[in-house]
């Protein structure tokens, strides 16, 4: 069990909380014609939450998506590089607090994929166990 216990519902408690901030960072956003900051905050963050509540209630059953969800965390990563290098410089100035929450966001996002790989390590150890209890109980 380990420190699992605690990092599942820390993962989907920080996906709520993301998904929350980002909606309403798009919602006070000034309107741009192009709709780019708000495709780029909607487009990475629609599953994480769920795909956090169904590692949280059984992750041995949904073991399969970690890996889905650890790629999107890296796409998320990876848009957000891009758009904090693009604001930096393209110099909006308007956007200083912005940056500090995008700033905040990417380390979480790191955060979380060091969580979901441990988390991964964890049920890689109990299918080692579960494996060696029953060549054990075939003998």
């Amino acid at each position: 069990m380990g420190i699992k216990w605690f990092l599942k519902p820390a993962l989907l408690l920080y996906e709520c909380i993301r998904v929350f901030f980002m909606a309403a960072l798009v919602f006070y956003q000034p309107v741009d014609p192009a709709g780019f900051p708000r495709f780029i905050y909607a487009a990475p963050a629609a599953l994480f939450p769920l795909m956090a509540f169904f590692i949280l209630q059984d992750d041995s059953r949904y073991r399969n998506y970690l890996p889905l969800f650890m790629a999107g965390k890296f796409l998320s990563i990876c848009t957000l590089t891009v758009w904090l290098v693009f604001q930096r410089l393209t110099v909006f100035e308007h956007l200083l607090p912005v940056n500090l929450i995008e700033s905040i966001f990417l380390a979480g996002d790191i955060f979380s994929i060091c969580m979901i790989l441990i988390i991964m390590k964890s049920l890689k150890r109990t299918d080692e166990a579960g494996k060696i209890e029953q060549i054990t109980e075939e003998n």
